[in-house]
């Protein structure tokens, strides 16, 4: 058994729940736009840290903004996207690129990432049950993190659980 829940580990795992803060991520799109962003970017240059990166489709993604939260959305286990940051993020792109024009939001969103106090992500094998494992605390980075533990540790992983699909 593998226990994924990231946020909500911890209400699976009690071990788990004091390693773990919520923090609220919040991000919008972009409608399709002709290809300017041919790679995602992090950018460390603003108070705000926003990411983004465009689909093949054009769409751009867009996220960050969390320091203009109350408390930079630290323990907030909501996944509701507040006017606030959303507005924030609104001024990301006419500020870093005021050549990009015409973009309508199409959709906005909010999720709650699962942080540990280093940073690093949580995987380990359960002390009372043997066959079972734990993956969580991304802090931010399970898209890549995530795909890249599951390779480095499948073997060992894998030799030790029996996969059972719930349906």
């Amino acid at each position: 058994m593998i226990v994924a829940l990231n946020a909500w580990t911890g209400e699976l795992v009690p071990a788990i729940d004091k390693l773990i803060t919520p923090v609220r991520g919040q991000v919008l799109a972009y409608g399709p736009h002709a290809p300017v962003f041919t790679t995602s970017m992090s950018v460390d240059f603003t108070d705000t840290e926003e990411y983004w990166q465009q689909t093949v489709d054009g769409t751009i993604v867009l996220g960050g903004c969390r320091a203009i939260a109350p408390g930079c959305d630290i323990g907030v286990g909501v996944d509701q996207p507040t006017t606030e940051v959303q507005t924030a993020l609104e001024q990301v792109f006419p500020q870093l690129f005021p050549s990009l024009t015409n973009l309508q939001v199409v959709q906005r969103w909010a999720g709650v990432m699962a942080f540990t106090p280093d940073l690093l992500p949580i995987v380990d094998q359960l002390k009372d049950m043997p066959r079972a494992w734990v993956v969580c605390g991304f802090s931010g980075h399970g898209k890549l993190c995530a795909k890249k533990l599951v390779h480095s540790g499948e073997k060992k992983i894998l030799s030790s659980v029996t996969c059972t699909v719930i349906t």
